[in-house]
């Protein structure tokens, strides 16, 4: 049981990677085609790119890497420890704090941002920088909200077994 819950766990955190990763190359293709037709946007379509090129070289590897995957099977074979298995829902608890704290951030950043851009005679290239990371912290509260449901799940099954 506490095998397939772990299992089922990191096979939803490779999920979710591969949704920022892929996100970063959406930003990446729309930043391109933004910029090869409306060079006027330029700063949008440059912050567009560079974001989305961080996001995919930071999430995508992790999917396709064979040594995390093994990782995930050493994890997985442990899970009869019932030690192991109070850790792991400490551990998950604390992700969804971390989850609740990281959304509020970015909520915050998306707040001032708009704040700057309404109140504030910005020129064009900060107007597009911002546009742009207000778009990308969106993404990722809706990505997040994705991976704090996966986590609360997780959390759940892992109590009942402790």
């Amino acid at each position: 049981m506490a095998h397939e819950i772990i299992t089922t766990y990191l096979q939803n955190e490779r999920i979710l990677g591969l949704g920022a990763g892929l996100w970063g190359i959406i930003s990446i293709i729309a930043g391109g085609l933004i910029l090869g037709f409306r060079p006027d946007f330029k700063a949008f379509a440059i912050t567009m790119i560079v974001v989305g090129l961080l996001e995919a070289v930071a999430f995508i590897p992790g999917y396709f890497s064979n040594h995390r995957l093994k990782q995930h099977q050493a994890i997985a074979t442990q899970t009869q420890d019932k030690a192991y298995v109070a850790n792991k829902s400490q551990k998950a608890r604390r992700a969804l704090r971390a989850f609740a704290m990281i959304k509020i951030v970015y909520a915050s950043l998306i707040l001032l941002f708009v704040v700057l851009l309404s109140q504030l005679s910005l020129s064009p290239v900060w107007r597009g920088i911002l546009t742009a990371l207000i778009i990308h912290f969106a993404a990722a509260i809706t990505i997040d909200n994705f991976g704090e449901a996966y986590t609360q799940k997780y959390s759940t099954a892992l109590e009942k077994l402790v």
